[in-house]
């Protein structure tokens, strides 16, 4: 799945502070896409945080 240079940098990015972060791929460009679009949609940042942290899940 391509997904251009910006797009790699913000998984490489990921994959360097958890490589389960960015697997399956395919699953990790649709769950920041997600993120984009709560912030596109204005959502508060402590919900576009805990969206975030549910899609990757990195709650605790």
């Amino acid at each position: 799945m391509p997904v251009g240079s910006a797009g790699q940098r913000y998984l490489d990015a990921r994959r360097s502070i958890a490589p389960r972060l960015v697997a399956p791929l395919d699953h990790a460009i649709h769950h920041a896409a997600n993120v984009c679009d709560d912030l596109a949609q204005g959502k508060d940042r402590a919900t576009v945080v805990k969206n975030g942290a549910l899609r990757f899940g990195v709650l605790p």
